[in-house]
């Protein structure tokens, strides 16, 4: 597992690659996200590949993906789902952030 300092240069790329192919979303609220989701590289990261914390909104589990590009592209899908549509509004960062932590899965944890 990463260290925080190993978690940066690691999911950076990632980020980009999230905003490249989304470019409404700020690199820097993927990366802040994905840090808490993940504890700086933690299980979700490292083992389940699941940078977001992807999980389903019918009870099922969280989802685990074979590597960091399928757990990427699902947190893209995920955030172009329609439950995040004010994310995706969001024009600042802090907007964004705001906007996240208001989603129906945060808000309702």
């Amino acid at each position: 597992m990463p260290t925080p300092a190993q978690f940066w240069p690691e999911a950076l790329p990632w980020a980009q690659q999230v905003h490249s192919r989304l470019p409404v979303m700020f690199v820097s609220v993927v990366l802040a996200q994905w840090a808490s989701e993940t504890g700086y590289g933690g299980y979700d990261w490292s083992v389940a590949h699941n940078p977001g914390n992807v999980g389903s909104f019918d009870g099922r589990p969280v989802n685990t993906f074979p590597n960091l590009q399928t757990g990427g592209d699902a947190y893209i899908q995920t955030l172009q789902n329609g439950y995040y549509r004010a994310v995706l509004a969001a024009t600042t960062w802090s907007s964004q952030c705001y906007a996240l932590g208001n989603s129906p899965w945060a808000s309702g944890h």
